[in-house]
């Protein structure tokens, strides 16, 4: 199964309207796949020069639509979640209707990625204890 079909398929279980859960087969492939994306994303995304104590939900979303770029390509955003030795590793980045990475005319990824401690109850419930959230 290809990850943009897995996600579409998860996002539609987790909103209900999916009936059939994600095997867990789908749901390690979704989960291997945030980690090989994350590893790009590590590579081309600076990490801010500080470490966030906490990052709360409405900040998370409200990065998003503070800075949606201008590029019409951007439909959404994602954010993925990584262990990290200081805490955890928040990339947050903008993707196309295809769910692939909206870049610049460089080829850089819109986002970010931040160092934090903990995630508030909100936004941790959002993650659901998956490691991959797409946000519309």
């Amino acid at each position: 199964m290809q990850w943009k079909s897995l996600i579409g398929d998860f996002r539609d279980f987790v909103a209900g309207e999916r009936k059939k859960q994600p095997s867990l087969g789908e749901l390690r492939e979704l989960v291997n796949f945030a980690r090989e994306a994350n590893e790009v994303l590590r590579s081309i995304l600076p990490i801010g020069p500080e470490v966030v104590p906490e990052m709360t939900y409405g900040e998370a979303i409200s990065y998003f639509v503070k800075n949606r770029p201008t590029d019409s390509r951007v439909a959404k955003g994602a954010m993925l979640l990584q262990d990290h030795p200081q805490g955890r590793m928040l990339v947050q980045v903008f993707l196309d209707k295809n769910h692939d990475l909206a870049c610049d005319s460089s080829g850089k990824p819109y986002g970010r990625r931040l160092v934090i401690k903990r995630l508030d109850a909100e936004l941790a419930d959002a993650f659901g204890g998956q490691d991959l959230i797409v946000v519309e």
